[in-house]
């Protein structure tokens, strides 16, 4: 009788502590969902000023691949999120985790190709043969990776041997996370050798010295969220520090997405004091990049013959 007491003790001390942690981490998701879609309605309203500030907007110069990409970014992440947290509040959860999942893969495509635009003109100055390897990751790894992904992943909701195929895609969001560190150094380093290159040998692009400022804090997000990742999904964690990390993962995307409104609004203002100013020739937020132009020179940025001219055009910014 004792012992019968004491297993039906111990069990109910179980289910109330999974009670317990479930009610935990459904606080911490809901309080992140709720953030996530706040500052997304901030941020896309931010933008909407942004891109139709002044009289020279065009369709050409609203539609970029750059703002597309960055709206997508915002609506996805949003979305993915808000998936993710009623996923676990429906009876059936398929379709929810179906569409998370793709919102999920989507959007890291997105900012890979997003980072490959914001770097191209820079890149092209410092590192012109790397473009060719970062295409190549960008473009077709990264992508098929988060394919085969996709499909193992659908797969867990169909097979009975769900661990063999959880382990495959471990592996290959390791694999993921080895090209993405890889592709952010090469990308990184491109823009700290911006940031230190000499202004005597090249004439610098106000709005590419913002853009590389930026450049280097997105790169570091994206290899910390990368890092979040593969380790709550592969320590023996207890659960507040896993929920540290996962909460660290699904907050980083609204981090990096702040981190580029945030550049296109210093970008705006540096236009603005330039055209204030009167100084020629205006400047640009990287119009007209073709994702997957491989004519690249490795002389971009010409050098300076004339330092009084250097001078007269730096000295007004």
């Amino acid at each position: 009788m004792n012992t019968t007491n004491t297993t039906f003790a111990a069990l109910e001390a179980q289910v109330l502590e999974e009670h317990n942690e479930f009610e935990l981490q459904f606080v911490v998701f809901f309080h992140e969902t709720w953030i996530t879609g706040l500052v997304s309605v901030l941020q896309f309203a931010l933008l909407a000023v942004i891109l139709f500030r002044g009289k020279s907007r065009t369709r050409k110069t609203l539609f970029t691949p750059l703002n597309i990409l960055l709206a997508f970014m915002i609506l996805s992440n949003c979305l993915n999120l808000t998936c993710f947290f009623f996923s676990g509040l429906v009876h059936d959860a398929v379709p929810l985790s179906v569409l998370n999942i793709a919102l999920t893969k989507a959007f890291v495509v997105t900012v890979f190709m997003y980072n490959y635009y914001r770097v191209f003109p820079i890149m092209k100055t410092y590192a012109p043969r790397a473009l060719y390897g970062l295409q190549a990751v960008v473009f077709v790894v990264i992508p098929l990776l988060q394919i085969i992904q996709i499909a193992l992943i659908l797969c867990q909701f169909f097979v009975a041997n769900y661990f063999t195929i959880f382990s495959f895609v471990n592996v290959l969001f390791i694999i993921v996370a080895v090209f993405a560190f890889l592709s952010e150094i090469v990308v990184t380093g491109s823009y700290i050798a911006h940031l230190f290159a000499d202004p005597g040998l090249y004439e610098v692009e106000v709005a590419y010295t913002i853009i590389a400022k930026f450049g280097v804090a997105s790169s570091l997000i994206v290899l910390l969220w990368q890092a979040s990742d593969i380790a709550s999904n592969n320590g023996n964690w207890d659960l507040i520090t896993w929920l540290y990390l996962q909460s660290f993962y699904i907050l980083s995307p609204l981090v990096f997405t702040s981190l580029q409104v945030w550049m296109k609004w210093e970008i705006l203002k540096a236009q603005e004091t330039r055209q204030r100013l009167g100084t020629s020739p205006k400047m640009s937020d990287l119009p007209n990049l073709p994702p997957l132009d491989l004519s690249v020179s490795a002389t971009v940025l010409h050098a300076k013959t004339n330092s009084v001219v250097r001078e007269g055009k730096q000295g007004k910014l």
